[in-house]
C-alpha cells in the first residue's frame, strides 16, 4: 500500500473549522489533479472534473435502560437528517431477566 503522508498544521487549541477547510483544500487539490489527468487523456480542455465527497457518521451508543434508548432514538432521528449515519445502539438492562441477544 502506498500512503501519501500530509501534515495539517494545528495550533495548541484545535480549530475544527480550520481543519475542515484544510481537508477541503486537500480534497479539491487531489480531485483537480485527477480531473486534469482525465481531461488530458480525453484530449479535451473545456471539461471540468466532477468533485464528489461522501461522509458517514459512525456512532456506537450504550445505554442502561429502555427509556434512555427511547431518548437516544429521538436524538438519532434528528442527527440522521443532517448526517448519513451507521448507528449501533446497545441496551444493557441489568435489572431484567436474562434474555437472548436481539438485533
Amino acid at each position: 500500500m502506498n500512503f501519501n503522508h500530509q501534515e495539517i498544521p494545528v495550533s495548541a487549541m484545535l480549530d475544527v473549522e480550520a481543519v475542515e477547510r484544510a481537508l477541503n483544500d486537500l480534497w479539491r487539490e487531489k480531485a483537480g489533479a485527477g480531473a486534469a489527468a482525465a481531461t488530458a487523456a480525453a484530449g479535451s480542455d473545456d471539461e471540468e472534473g466532477a468533485l464528489m465527497r461522501a461522509r458517514v457518521l459512525n456512532l456506537m451508543l450504550f445505554v442502561t435502560s429502555a427509556e434512555a434508548a427511547s431518548e437516544v432514538d429521538e436524538i438519532l432521528s434528528e442527527v440522521t437528517t443532517i448526517h448519513p449515519c451507521r448507528a449501533l445502539l446497545m441496551v444493557g438492562e441489568r435489572e431484567k431477566e436474562d434474555q437472548d441477544i436481539e438485533m
